[in-house]
């Protein structure tokens, strides 16, 4: 019997041949998904230079709350520190509160912009009247001593419910709702408050704040609404459905 050498033992393989097989696929897979770790990476990079510009472009965040870090646009104007907003939310609240008869019917709104002030349309005007009452002349006195000094810039909405109104004066709830809106715009002009700050727009029944199917929601819906930019830039949009109330 002849007897093995030790370089015929040396040259035996030290492992089961479809190992080196299973070993080069392995390779090829890992090699697979590092090359499309290396794509995701390129395209997340330019999904956050993209995010950025738009974000720069249109204003949407300041710097600092910025999700993604972009370079500063020297057009855009920065919110308001947060404090600042609070602190004239609570003057006017705390202007409402002195008003002895005034019970409720007025909320302070924050928005994107700065806040809002929500006035019910019973607290300003009689049913189907666009004057002010007395009472209504106080509140807006009071808010327009908190608004006049700021130098912000002021949209005055008008919204009426659901029920339709045909008179000479007011074919339908738009002319309504634009004509209370306009007589608030022109008694905060009348206390101090300049025309190039002010701005008003009436929206009838079509954008309630709750459905018009009870009295005391159609109560609801019938208010005006004045907003109040802090950013001093021009107002477009209204108050958020996750506004929170402070009365």
């Amino acid at each position: 019997m002849s007897r093995k050498t030790r370089n015929d033992e040396s040259n035996e393989p030290t492992a089961p041949f479809w190992m080196l097989t299973y070993g080069d696929v392995m390779t090829l897979l890992l090699s697979f998904f590092v090359l499309l770790l290396s794509f995701s990476s390129v395209q997340e990079a330019k999904f956050h230079q993209a995010v950025g510009a738009l974000q720069a472009a249109l204003g949407v965040l300041n710097s600092s709350d910025a999700v993604f870090e972009t370079p500063a646009s020297t057009g855009d104007k920065p919110l308001e520190d947060i404090p600042l907003v609070e602190d004239r939310m609570k003057e006017v609240a705390d202007a409402m509160a002195a008003i002895d008869s005034l019970d409720s019917g007025v909320d302070v709104i924050p928005t994107s912009e700065g806040y809002a002030i929500r006035m019910s349309s019973p607290v300003l005007f009689d049913l189907a009247s666009a004057e002010l009452k007395p009472e209504g002349r106080a509140i807006l006195a009071k808010v327009a001593g908190t608004l006049r000094p700021t130098g912000d810039n002021i949209r005055v909405e008008g919204h009426t419910d659901n029920v339709p109104i045909h008179t000479a004066k007011f074919p339908s709830n738009w002319e309504l709702s634009t004509a209370r809106a306009l007589s608030v715009l022109k008694f905060l002009n009348a206390n101090g408050i300049a025309p190039t700050r002010l701005s008003a727009v009436g929206y009838g029944e079509f954008r309630p704040l709750v459905d018009n199917n009870t009295q005391a929601h159609r109560d609801v819906n019938r208010r005006v609404e004045i907003y109040v930019n802090t950013r001093h830039t021009d107002l477009n949009s209204s108050a958020s459905d996750s506004e929170l109330m402070w009365r």
